[in-house]
């Protein structure tokens, strides 16, 4: 029996890590980009809609949170991804934009090499929220 409530593999902690990084460093939006990050990495609608924003920026000559979020307003989605709390929130939740690859590697975990859930990665997950 197919089990149709299952989400396909996704780690929302990893993509916002990466876009903290972005946010952080504009530089890092074209590091993820030469890494095969694309919006449809995102799993998370706000996410895709963000980077796709912040790529445009690493693309065009740079910017920061306040360009990103003049950006977002002009596209009529500033509202939809959160707002500028939530883009202050990424940015306040990584150390340090130098973590990016970092955290590229983590959302790739969450897959095995045909794109199929890493039960053990989830089981870990799960190990860390509880502790």
């Amino acid at each position: 029996m197919v089990n149709n409530d299952t989400l396909p593999p996704n780690c929302p902690e990893a993509e916002r890590g990466v876009l903290g990084c972005c946010l952080l460093d504009i530089n890092k939006a074209a590091v993820a980009l030469k890494a095969g990050v694309i919006s449809r990495w995102f799993y998370d609608l706000r996410h895709a809609e963000l980077f796709s924003v912040l790529s445009d920026l690493a693309l065009n000559g740079g910017g920061d949170t306040l360009l990103a979020t003049i950006r977002l307003r002009e596209r009529g989605k500033l509202d939809a991804v959160g707002g500028l709390p939530y883009l202050q929130e990424l940015e306040n939740a990584v150390p340090s934009a130098e973590n990016l690859d970092y955290y590229m590697e983590w959302r790739d975990l969450a897959r095995d090499e045909n794109g199929i859930p890493n039960g053990r990665f989830f089981e870990l997950l799960k190990e860390l929220e509880q502790a």
